[in-house]
């Protein structure tokens, strides 16, 4: 019991507030004792005579605390809950308050069990798992996801999960990443096949690869675009080194992906996060910008397998965005052709089309005698 008061008093120490009160009230009690012991043995003191007159007066001092104790209360509480203007309520909902109330009795159980010392490690790992934790929450907040690479697939499935209509894909001078298909790249791929398997999820992919890839790692490029095309995935070639002003200029990097066409966008991951943003009212401006680039990218590409030159329309919304692409499709063409002097274009919007995966090695092939010979003649 003496142990328990000299705790007491050593936490009262470090609150001069409520240490005034507690000796307030200690005193009135005294004085209590005092009057009721006086008025049985007699009264010593002139002043205790009338123990009806100081008995008002303990009353009236009581009277006074619980008085002040009312206001320094609600002055307290209201002060806790002050965090409530942060977040704009002033009443917390139901389910709520019931996270609230385990979030406070789980971090009060982890404090409890950090403070044994049993486990040195114990504590720095706790730290590590609440950092991140506190990171996405905050992240989340701004209608952002934000996890480890690492973590990047099962994301991106559960994404894709719930975004089926479609997933468009941008890869900028990515060729070893795909060609070596290192597991977090084939897992990465696994999850776009098995959207087009089960939930027929249109997928596709624009690779921007260099004019060198092209011409001296043509077997890499063939087997990256075949894989992805028996996996019914549309997939496009664009040059990097004749990439559009729109594109380089736009001041984002064209490696990313949309869900849904502008339902969220995951831009390339950055040191070692992937980052997924959505379509919220503070977002808005952000998924414009790379659903406009996405737009430009499309009559940057030289080839594409026959199920991208069916289904990139469906990406560019509304039909206005359609209607430039195909304008610029066709202004790229029709200056190819001149430039060269022949017909070399295949297709009314796309320079060169695989139908088939066989097709594929010669279509490259032939992209690269054309790229050249396009350069030559400019002088490049």
């Amino acid at each position: 019991m003496f142990k328990r008061i000299i705790s007491t008093v050593k936490d009262l120490r470090s609150k001069p507030g409520e240490l005034v009160e507690t000796l307030f009230l200690l005193f009135v009690a005294i004085g209590a004792v005092f009057i009721a012991v006086f008025d049985v043995v007699g009264h010593p003191f002139a002043v205790f005579k009338d123990p009806g007159d100081v008995t008002l007066v303990l009353v009236a001092l009581l009277a006074l605390h619980f008085c002040i104790e009312r206001f320094t209360v609600m002055h307290r509480v209201e002060k806790r809950l002050g965090f409530l203007d942060i977040v704009g309520t002033k009443e917390i909902p139901p389910k709520m308050k019931s996270m609230v109330n385990s979030f406070v009795s789980s971090h009060v159980k982890l404090q409890e069990l950090r403070s044994h010392h049993d486990n040195a490690h114990f504590p720095s790992f706790v730290d590590k798992i609440l950092t991140e934790q506190a990171r996405q929450l905050r992240e989340l907040s701004k209608g952002k996801l934000n996890v480890p690479s690492a973590q990047k697939a099962n994301f991106n499935r559960e994404l894709m999960k719930l975004y089926k209509k479609r997933f468009d894909a941008v890869s900028e001078d990515d060729l070893e990443y795909w060609a070596e298909m290192k597991p977090d790249a084939a897992a990465y791929f696994n999850v776009g096949a098995e959207a087009v398997r089960r939930r027929e999820t249109i997928v596709t992919r624009i690779f921007i690869l260099t004019l060198d890839d092209l011409s001296n790692q043509t077997d890499k490029v063939v087997k990256i675009l075949v894989k992805h095309q028996k996996a019914g995935i549309g997939w496009a070639v664009a040059v990097q080194e004749e990439l559009d002003p729109e594109v380089t200029n736009a001041g984002i990097t064209p490696d990313f992906a949309l869900y849904d066409v502008d339902k969220a966008v995951s831009p390339k991951d950055a040191d070692k996060r992937f980052e997924t943003i959505f379509a919220t009212h503070e977002n808005s401006r952000r998924i414009s910008e790379y659903v406009e680039l996405y737009g430009n990218l499309v009559p940057e590409c030289w080839l594409v397998n026959k199920h991208f030159g069916e289904c990139y329309s469906g990406a560019l919304e509304p039909s206005e965005a359609l209607d430039d692409v195909k304008k610029k499709c066709e202004k790229n063409n029709k200056k190819l052709n001149d430039i060269l002097g022949r017909i070399v274009t295949e297709d009314a919007v796309f320079v060169l089309v695989a139908s088939e995966p066989d097709e594929v090695p010669a279509k490259v092939e032939m992209l690269v005698r054309i790229v050249n010979e396009y350069r030559d003649k400019l002088g490049k």
